[in-house]
Parts: structure tokens; sequence; C-alpha cells
């Protein structure tokens, strides 16, 4: 497990530093990728969003295994320098969805972390947390930032545009694309084909996702799909519960981590797809193993 652990981190801190440093000096097209353009996407993402949620995966596991305990006191400064870079690129991505992911899962860490504490005491906590975040985030971000935080009314605009891409418009679309097919859905991996139907557009531009995991899903599946991954999701839910309240030290610190990591990829997906993209689906799926995989039994 340590070995996955220090691979997951090590991912993440090397895609953190190669987005940092091609926002610092990139110029042109191309940077060690030939296709990456400059003012698109981050690190070595064409989306920034994907990138986003490489990162918040990494920060919330590394998060949970310092708050909890789970490593020395005189290796936490490692663990800092590790998650550092990790934060930055977060940040100076300009995610939206990536921010408010790491805002739910700094929240989600001072509920679960502080469980046992008085309730002053734990709003107390919470309080400084958000507030450090909040102050580092936007001096981090600066203007740049606050900006696109201040056009995200342009995605829920109602009255729409002849492009017909903001959210607002792709997910009444994809409503009405389950209205059509309620029981099964149209298909898994039949959504960027599907929705064509019922996205009213000038056709310019059609969407492949529903910038929207949960919609996608429900569209795709239909009721059948839902049932399953509601299904999914308990049994993960359980596993994860049972694992947290039989393990101690070191072990439920990592399993504390990847609760954080999980968190943040199903706020973030409430707005976006970045488990459509391999790495971040394989780096998920580690979290999910590590969350709910049973800890060998003593004299086994």
């Amino acid at each position: 497990m340590l070995l996955l652990i220090y691979t997951i981190l090590a991912v993440a801190v090397a895609s953190a530093v190669f987005g940092i440093l091609r926002q610092a000096t990139q110029h042109e097209t191309g940077f060690l990728l030939p296709l990456l353009r400059q003012n698109q996407g981050y690190g070595q993402f064409v989306n920034k969003n994907h990138f986003a949620f490489l990162m918040e995966m990494a920060l919330g596991l590394g998060l949970g295994i310092v708050l909890a305990g789970g490593v020395k006191r005189e290796r936490v400064l490692v663990y800092v320098a590790l998650l550092l870079p990790i934060w930055i690129g977060l940040v100076l991505s300009n995610s939206r969805g990536g921010i408010l992911a790491m805002l739910v899962q700094i929240f989600s860490a001072a509920l679960l972390l502080t469980s046992h504490q008085p309730r002053a005491l734990r709003a107390a906590l919470l309080g400084v947390l958000l507030v450090g975040v909040l102050f580092g985030t936007l001096w981090v971000g600066g203007d740049r930032l606050a900006s696109n935080f201040e056009n995200a009314t342009s995605e829920f605009d109602s009255a729409g545009s002849s492009a017909g891409v903001s959210r607002n418009e792709i997910w009444r679309a994809t409503l009405k694309m389950f209205a059509a097919h309620p029981v099964a859905g149209v298909g898994l991996g039949g959504y960027w084909i599907g929705i064509t139907a019922y996205h009213e557009a000038s056709g310019v531009m059609t969407p492949q996702e529903a910038h929207n995991d949960y919609l996608e899903l429900l569209s795709s599946g239909g009721l059948i799909g839902l049932a399953i991954g509601v299904w999914w999701v308990v049994g993960v839910i359980r596993a994860t519960r049972r694992n947290l309240l039989l393990d101690s030290g070191y072990t439920r610190a990592v399993r504390l981590g990847a609760v954080l990591g999980i968190v943040g990829v199903a706020a973030h997906s409430l707005v976006d797809f970045g488990l459509h993209i391999l790495v971040n689906a394989v780096v998920f799926l580690c979290l999910i193993m590590i969350a709910t995989m049973r800890s060998p039994q003593k004299g086994t």
C-alpha cells in the first residue's frame, strides 16, 4: 500500500510542477508535449478541470494521512512539501470545480477528524481551516481566479446562446434525453450521439459529455444504470465505514485520506467529467481500493 500511495503522490507532484513551469514559461504551442497550447489546459492535460481531478485526489489522500496522524512528527514536513505544489497547481489551474471540491474536502476533513471533539471546538477548527484555505487560495489565485468565478453565472444562463454549450443548456438537453429513455437510457458510451436529438442549438458545437457524471449515468443507463450505481456506492460506503471502525494508526489515516480524495471527486463530478480520463479513473479506483479492502487478520 505504501508504494501505491507514494506513486499517486509522485505522479501528482510531477504533474503539478510541470503545470506550474508550463504556465510560467510557455510562449508557443508545444511544451515537451507537442499539442499543448499556450493558455489552454494545465499540466499535461488539455483540459484544466481534468488536471484538477488528479490534484484533488492526491491532495485529499495526503491531507488525510497528515491530519489523522498517519506519519511521525519528523516526517510531517516531507508530506507538507509534497502537498504544497499540488495545492498551488490546483489553485493556479483556475478550475472552479477543483476549488469547490477542495473546499468540500477541507470541510469533510474537519468533520471526520474532529468527530470526537466538543461541538464548539469542532466549529472553531472548521472555521479556522476554511478561512485559512480561502485566504491562501485567493492570495495564490489572485485576480485571475476571482474573474473566473465571476464568469460562472454565464454557465447557468437560462437565455443560452446559439452554440448551446453552457452547462444549463447541456443539462436540460440531458434530462430531455432521459425522459425519452427512462428505463435503460440510450446506452452506456452512447451519450455523445444520443444527445444530438435533444440538444437545441445551432449545431456548431455538440456536447460530448453531460458535464455532470450523475446526469450522464442517468441518461446513458436509465433507471437501471442509476440503481446499479447506487448499489455500488452503498457497498463502498459500508465497506469503508467497517474498515474505519476496525482499523487504527497509519492504516486508518490512509483510509481517511482515500475518503477525502473520493469526496473531492464526488463533488467535482457534479459539474465536470474528469473520470473519463484514464489516469484519473485509475487513481480513483486506487482510492476506492485503499478505502474498501480488508486489512489482513492477525496471525494470517
